[in-house]
């Protein structure tokens, strides 16, 4: 299904380029492959607001070592097709860093920006491409020599709660809620750079989701796969039931004949001695 959606739209695009733009395109990509993604899908953990659309971000010869093309020379190979890239910014100035601990220093402030923000701003997070360009007057051109990936913490906590939400949909009713956010709580403090208010904000929206879950028989499939739609309809959810913590039950067992009632009072009375001692 999802490789059929992307597939419609990618036809889609390609039908209304001319038949010389369309032919360009089939021998280009005869040589090199084109990397995408289909945004707004329902397994996104981004609200793109209803958009759904192919946007590529990447060109990789088929052939060769050069682990991709220059970004650069990807968006103009984007816009002379009229496809949609990505947004892409030089985090360095255009003559390169002239020592190490320069990159190193900028990389340090970018990957700390883009950790710092928020999911509707900055979204998953970004690419970083590295780039090695010939001296000034030397021969050649530019070359990807390395690539990373930068993930905002709001994105990695989202991915946390989905992570929770499908563990407590699989418990069917096992899992106690204040555990699981408990939990929650504790793996976000630990890995992630987030605020108080962004960590209570989260909690209580996946509390509601395992309200939402536990109350509609949610399956973890479900949350896998509309994660979005799933949180969305748990913050128009109110009420219902949630797992409880099991009381602990004697049995009793006697003789025929020999439990009275006096002794089942004396063990009533044993019993409620010992649980206010416990409270």
């Amino acid at each position: 299904r999802f490789a059929r959606s992307v597939a419609e739209r990618w036809f889609d695009q390609v039908s209304r380029m001319s038949s010389s733009k369309q032919q360009g395109l089939q021998d280009d990509l005869s040589q090199q492959t084109l990397v995408g993604e289909l945004i707004g899908g329902s397994s996104h953990l981004v609200d793109y607001k209803g958009e759904q659309s192919l946007r590529f971000f990447a060109l990789v010869p088929n052939f060769g070592e050069d682990i991709c093309m220059p970004p650069s020379q990807t968006l103009d190979f984007l816009q002379s097709y009229g496809l949609q890239g990505v947004a892409m910014e030089s985090m360095g100035p255009m003559s390169g860093y002239s020592t190490a601990d320069e990159a190193i220093d900028a990389l340090r402030a970018g990957s700390e920006a883009v950790d710092r923000a928020g999911v509707a701003t900055e979204g998953e997070g970004c690419v970083v491409y590295f780039v090695a360009r010939p001296l000034e007057g030397g021969s050649g051109g530019e070359a990807v020599v390395g690539l990373g990936k930068l993930k905002t913490a709001e994105y990695r906590v989202l991915r946390k709660m989905r992570e929770k939400a499908k563990h407590f949909a699989r418990g069917a009713g096992s899992i106690l809620i204040e555990d699981l956010i408990s939990d929650f709580r504790t793996e976000v403090n630990r890995s992630f750079s987030v605020g108080r208010d962004v960590l209570d904000e989260h909690s209580s929206t996946l509390e509601r989701l395992c309200r939402y879950i536990f109350s509609e028989d949610v399956s973890p499939e479900v949350i896998d796969e509309s994660f979005l739609d799933a949180l969305k309809r748990s913050r128009e959810f109110s009420g219902g039931e949630v797992p409880r913590r099991v009381e602990p039950v004697v049995c009793l067992i006697t003789p025929p004949l020999l439990s009275d009632t006096a002794l089942e009072q004396g063990l009533r009375a044993s019993f409620a001695a010992c649980a206010d001692i416990g409270d």
